[in-house]
């Protein structure tokens, strides 16, 4: 993902070769511990200074405001009334207007779609999950939305419920 998010600043160095790692951090440590003189890292900058490693260029993402969101997971079920904001798939049949029902649910609950995205379903051709991030003012309207869209999809999937998060570009 880090050099797809830095491919512009990347693909424009002459004589190095990219590969991939699993994990920037873990980069940046294998460069530290393995004493790596002749080799580069894309992490941030906190791994840098906890490995004591040198910030050769800063800001190389292609898209400047480009953010990574991180989510905390629990199979514990953990509910605040402070909740805005929820992340949700569902399937719906392969029908005229069926999506667009249901999306309408939302927008008629006074729901807002924050992200929408379809997802092929491995092994169903022409069959999609349909992801959205939903936010909302009133609760009630969002306990009612749910309720609605439960009759019209299949498979729905709470998959978290959170309180939204501002983001700020620097």
């Amino acid at each position: 993902m880090a050099i797809r998010q830095c491919s512009d600043y990347l693909y424009k160095l002459q004589g190095v070769q990219i590969s991939e790692s699993d994990d920037t951090a873990l980069s940046a440590k294998k460069l530290k511990e393995q004493n790596l003189k002749t080799t580069a890292a894309i992490s941030n900058e906190h791994a840098a200074k906890k490995y004591g490693l040198s910030i050769l260029e800063k800001q190389i993402e292609t898209h400047k405001k480009n953010f990574t969101r991180f989510l905390i997971l629990t199979r514990k079920i953990k509910t605040s009334q402070e909740s805005n904001k929820a992340s949700l798939s569902f399937e719906v049949a392969n029908e005229v207007g069926s999506l667009a029902e249901a999306l309408m649910t939302f927008k008629n609950n006074s729901i807002n779609l924050s992200k929408i995205q379809s997802i092929p379903i491995i092994g169903k051709p022409s069959e999609y999950s349909i992801h959205v991030d939903v936010e909302w003012k009133k609760r009630k309207s969002y306990d009612q939305a749910i309720q609605e869209v439960l009759r019209q999809v299949k498979n729905l999937n709470i998959l978290g419920e959170y309180k939204k998060a501002k983001i700020e570009y620097k």
